[in-house]
């Protein structure tokens, strides 16, 4: 079939979109939350679909394709969790388990760099969560 050729993030449905288009609005929506809606304190909740929500982690973590087709879609009201440990954002161990990735070593796609601190985001927790909710948060080492 198609879909299986052309993969889950490319494959264009015949009346709807590919992961790819979506994953382009969700990178847009990412840099309007860091530009218009961080404060110090900040807490941005964002309710949405599992497809969304695996695509909001792969633009956050900066996932490739392979390790996006690699996950699966939270369950309904799934809730996905990314706590920030040393300006570093780790999916917890429940949300890798819930989307089916690995949450070990420095390849981990459950790993992304501090992005937000890098472009002058928050120092303290940011709470995204997404209908499958991901929330971001600081983590005390």
């Amino acid at each position: 079939n198609e879909r299986h050729v052309y993969g889950r993030f490319f494959y264009r449905f015949p009346t709807g979109e590919a992961g790819l288009d979506v994953y382009s609005r969700v990178t847009s929506f990412i840099a309007t939350i860091k530009r218009d809606h961080i404060e110090e304190n900040c807490c941005v909740v964002i309710v949405t679909h599992g497809l969304a929500l695996r695509l909001f982690l792969m633009a956050w973590c900066r996932w490739t394709v392979q390790q996006f087709e690699s996950t699966t879609n939270p369950p309904n009201c799934g809730v996905a969790v990314l706590e920030r440990v040393d300006g570093k954002y780790r999916l917890s161990q429940e949300t890798c388990a819930m989307i089916g990735c690995e949450n070990e070593g420095p390849t981990s796609p459950c790993v992304a760099e501090g992005l937000w601190d890098k472009v002058g985001g928050p120092k303290r927790p940011l709470r995204t969560d997404m209908g499958s909710v991901a929330s971001l948060r600081d983590v005390k080492q």
